[in-house]
């Protein structure tokens, strides 16, 4: 995430759409909410999970832990938990300093 940052321009906007899985009982109740969504989509594209050949790859995060590691490395990030286990975090690089200008007053 650092080198991302680093990569960034001033004023610009990184956004990160992770996975996280369950682990305290809210979080299994919300997930549980998006059951029907994901088992809609997966009827509507034929039981297919992805285009074929995505990478994918297990999440190592919680949904608490994401959202720490996201405010401690991002700070004023946004974040968002949408459906089917998916969160959206948005962080706006602040503008860089304006140059001084000499010879003023």
């Amino acid at each position: 995430m650092a080198r991302l940052v680093n990569l960034l321009a001033p004023g610009g906007r990184l956004v990160i759409v992770g996975l996280a899985y369950n682990k305290t009982f809210l979080d299994w109740m919300i997930s549980g909410c998006g059951l029907p969504v994901s088992r809609f989509l997966a009827r509507r594209h034929g039981g297919k999970l992805g285009p074929v050949g995505m990478p994918v790859e297990d999440t190592l995060m919680s949904w608490g832990e994401a959202r720490a590691n996201v405010r401690r490395l991002l700070p004023g990030a946004r974040f968002r938990r949408r459906l089917l286990w998916r969160y959206i975090a948005v962080w706006d690089k602040p503008a860089a300093p304006e140059e001084r200008q000499e010879g003023g007053p």
